[in-house]
């Protein structure tokens, strides 16, 4: 981590407070602002009436951490008065120069988007929405699957819309949003993955493929689509929004809740052995080990003893290359007690890319009885090599990992260095 990023650990730990909030209920709730048609109606958070053209969002009024995983569940509720509801509500994520008082336009852009009679900078930019539409709209010449639909739209660093172009997933849940009955939305993103669940079911109801460094891919053109641009540490503003044209509906929320996942962390337990990281001669000092790079980049390694203890022992250390966000498994070694072992994918190759589980240094081999080496130095031993090319934008990881000749520590004597993850945009 550089010097910046290290300044910046400080200046997250001031908020660590706004990375995890529980609303039970909106009564008295001072840390909600309200912008639009957004109203407190007792407990219950009215987003919009249920009367024409309304637009109305919600935000926390603090940032959270995003990007390195989030869990967000809230209740909602959308009656509508004698005939067809509209148009629905979003949970909205962003990074828009308004903050917490970014609104959109009313209707079918469900007051975070914009349509073409809107005036300019309408739409909330830098933003990930998550729809629950209940007008099927023809935008552009772009429809809707229905009017009873979840979808995941972005724009990039771009004002985010609900035209149905911007979709990078959707589905039509058998579930009707607008019966005035209460339902369950949760929402988890793992890097690289979001999963959306509806009324508490144990399986997600859509599962999109994104992350916020390499963003997805459009539903209806295929295309790339570019992740909104977050503030320094991946961090967003987070809230809900909501809209109604000539068909409405109230669109209430009465609980919300939301938590930062916890970084990644990786197998190994060697007592005296560790590897120091540098990207284009920059020290890193990241603690959790999890690592952006491009492609191209010079990655240094100084594997060191900090105890000499570990000092002229054999050593080794192995890549692999797996999706980012990919939950591994630990192979434990003989002698080791889980979770201590290799973070490795047992599944092998990642076809396209290079081959699962590669030695970049002399020893180890997983096959072939190959014998650790070269000895550790008192001095440390570095190296260095080059992100390949082939890997910019594939959404992909190298795993490294080191492991050391640990006197007493199993039965093999090997020492397990912790995992380094670097993430490749």
């Amino acid at each position: 981590m550089s010097r910046y990023l290290a300044i910046l650990v400080v200046c997250l730990a001031a908020s660590a407070a706004a990375q995890s909030f529980n609303y039970t209920g909106f009564a008295g709730a001072t840390t909600i602002v309200r912008n639009g048609t957004a109203v407190h109606q007792n407990a219950i958070l009215r987003v919009t009436p249920a009367l024409p053209y309304q637009s109305g969002s919600f935000f926390h009024n603090a940032m959270v951490n995003v990007s390195q995983g989030f869990d967000t569940s809230f209740s909602f509720k959308f009656a509508t008065p004698g005939g067809g509801g509209a148009d629905g509500l979003a949970l909205v994520i962003h990074n828009d120069p308004r903050g917490v008082n970014a609104l959109g336009a009313d209707g079918s852009e469900m007051g975070y988007g914009a349509n073409s009679t809107s005036p300019a900078n309408t739409a909330i930019t830098n933003a990930l929405v998550i729809e629950l539409d209940t007008w099927a709209s023809n935008i552009n010449n772009n429809m809707d699957l229905s009017g009873n639909e979840i979808a995941v739209h972005t724009n990039g660093a771009l004002g985010c819309t609900a035209d149905p172009a911007l979709a990078i997933g959707r589905v039509s849940p058998a579930i009707n949003f607008s019966t005035n009955v209460v339902h369950y939305l949760r929402v988890v993103y793992v890097p690289g993955t979001i999963s959306i669940y509806l009324d508490n079911g144990a399986s997600p109801e859509l599962v999109v493929p994104f992350d916020f460094t390499n963003g997805g891919s459009y539903v209806l053109s295929g295309g790339a689509a570019a992740p909104p641009t977050l503030a320094a540490g991946g961090m967003a503003w987070i809230g809900m929004s909501a809209g109604c044209g000539a068909a409405y509906e109230t669109h209430d929320v009465a609980s919300w809740s939301f938590t930062t996942l916890a970084p990644p962390t990786w197998p190994g337990n060697a007592t005296d052995f560790d590897c120091k990281v540098s990207v284009n001669g920059v020290p890193s000092l990241d603690t959790s080990k999890v690592l952006t790079v491009n492609a191209l980049d010079l990655i240094g390694l100084h594997f060191h003893s900090p105890g000499g203890g570990t000092d002229n022992q054999f050593f080794s250390a192995f890549y692999q290359v797996v999706t980012t966000g990919s939950l591994l498994s630990s192979a434990v070694i003989p002698g080791e007690t889980p979770p201590g072992g290799f973070w490795l994918d047992l599944g092998g190759t990642n076809p396209g890319t290079l081959t699962g589980v590669v030695p970049f240094i002399d020893g180890i081999g997983l096959g072939g009885g190959a014998f650790l080496q070269p000895l550790l130095p008192p001095t440390g031993y570095d190296y260095g090599f080059v992100i390949p090319s082939i890997l910019a934008g594939a959404n992909t990881s190298l795993l490294l990992q080191a492991l050391v000749v640990e006197t007493g520590l199993n039965g093999l004597n090997l020492g397990i260095d912790d995992c380094i993850e670097l993430q490749v945009m």
